[in-house]
C-alpha cells in the first residue's frame, strides 16, 4: 500500500474552518494521514474540529503572512521534527 503524507495549507478570512475544507480532510484522510496548518487565528474549537477527523497528525494556526508556503514550511517542518517523512512513499502539498 502507498503511504501518503499531505501537508495542508489553509486559510479563512473569518478564522473558521469552513464545512467545504473539513469535508476535503475527510475525503484526504482516506488516503493518507495529514499535517495541517493555516495561516489565520484559529480558535481552539475549530482545531478541534480538525484534530476529529481520522489521521491528521497534527493541526496548528498561526497568522504569519506567508500564505501557502508559510504554512507549508511550518507544517513540512513539523514533520521533520517529529522524525516522521521516511515513513511515507509520497509528501503532497495541498491547500483549501
Amino acid at each position: 500500500m502507498t503511504r501518503r503524507l499531505f501537508i495542508f495549507a489553509a486559510y479563512d478570512k473569518d478564522n473558521i474552518v469552513d464545512d467545504s475544507v473539513m469535508f476535503y480532510l475527510r475525503a484526504l484522510s482516506g488516503m493518507g494521514d495529514i499535517v495541517f496548518m493555516a495561516d489565520n487565528d484559529l480558535s481552539d474549537d475549530e482545531l478541534a474540529r480538525v484534530r476529529m477527523v481520522p489521521n491528521v497528525l497534527y493541526a496548528g494556526a498561526m497568522r504569519h503572512g506567508e500564505y501557502d508556503f508559510g504554512s507549508y514550511r511550518r507544517a513540512f517542518g513539523w514533520a521533520k521534527k517529529a522524525e516522521i517523512l521516511n515513513n511515507y512513499d509520497w509528501v503532497w502539498f495541498v491547500n483549501d
